[in-house]
């Protein structure tokens, strides 16, 4: 098993270098390698990536001797809520191993925990469940807002609900101090839809709206209707004889064209009257009546055929 010591400023670790077994895993090479780097950045400062390399190490191949590392680097950086973390983490992994370095991490721990600030937050009771609730850039959990640590320093807060504006709260910390904001968060709103047109309404519309189609399909089978009529006269003026009814090949087809144009009208017309009566069927019913509770409906349904169309009375038991 490979122990990594800690480098840098620690009461009972001091200024060490890794003392590794030989690597036997790529994972292990690649911890290594990781685990130097961090020690080389955090002795030039560069906490972020320092810090970045020692957790990428620890994910890699965990080691108590790394992880105490990752807490040091927080530490010297001043991310003190993480080193924190990071030391309560360190105790529970040596002391499951039994490692003296267990309760020398937990010491670490408690000493920084003084340090770190708290804040609670409390919403009202009615808040709008779909606000958002964000701290420093990280959005918080509507439902974990107490006791959120903190480092000390300067803090924003930023609110948003649905339908109100965005709003910010800046505030600082000092080290040790708990805090607590009542957030005032928008009420859910309930959206006003569209109230759906009263069943009279309704069935007015529909009413007024098949009379009319009804009675222009009924307009447009009388023109169309008229117009073969005048087709089959003259068709038949000039191309048959009126006492035998005997046509010539023109006539015949002038004739018969009529004649189809006629059916097609006389269809139109069908279906019109039925579309028609429908529409003042239901505009003569639409007065609201007390519901039947035995079942039993009745109702006009318009029919069509090849060449006819009208209304059939169906019920419902």
């Amino acid at each position: 098993m490979r122990i990594r010591a800690v480098f840098g400023v620690a009461l009972w670790l001091g200024q060490a270098t890794v003392a590794s077994a030989q690597p036997t895993t790529s994972d292990a090479k690649r911890a290594d390698k990781l685990f130097t780097e961090g020690q080389r950045l955090l002795k030039e400062k560069s906490y972020a990536d320092a810090c970045a390399a020692f957790e990428q190490s620890q994910e890699l191949d965990p080691a108590i001797g790394t992880q105490l590392n990752i807490g040091l680097c927080y530490e010297e950086w001043g991310h003190i809520t993480a080193a924190y973390k990071a030391f309560v983490e360190a105790a529970r992994i040596a002391n499951a191993a039994n490692d003296d370095r267990g309760p020398k991490a937990a010491k670490r721990a408690a000493d920084l925990k003084a340090k770190v600030a708290t804040l609670t937050l409390t919403l009202n009771d009615d808040a709008n469940g779909q606000a958002v609730i964000s701290l420093d850039g990280k959005t918080l959990k509507l439902r974990a807002l107490s006791n959120i640590m903190l480092d000390p320093g300067a803090h924003t807060l930023v609110l948003k609900a649905p339908g109100a504006e965005p709003s910010t709260k800046k505030f600082s910390l000092r080290a040790g101090q708990h805090e607590e904001f009542f957030l005032d968060v928008p009420t859910a709103e309930n959206p006003t839809e569209p109230a759906a047109p009263a069943p009279s309404h309704t069935r007015a519309i529909v009413g007024w709206t098949l009379t009319g189609l009804g009675v222009a399909a009924l307009g447009g089978a009388g023109y169309y209707s008229f117009d073969a009529r005048q087709d089959y006269r003259a068709a038949f003026k000039d191309n048959c004889d009126a006492l035998t009814n005997v046509c010539n090949a023109i006539g015949f087809q002038g004739t018969s064209e009529a004649r189809r144009h006629a059916n097609i009208s006389s269809f139109v017309a069908g279906g019109g009257l039925a579309i028609a009566v429908t529409g003042v069927v239901v505009l003569l019913t639409g007065k609201k009546s007390k519901a039947r509770t035995d079942g039993t409906a009745w109702y006009l349904a318009p029919t069509f055929g090849a060449n006819r169309g009208g209304l059939a009375l169906r019920g419902r038991f």
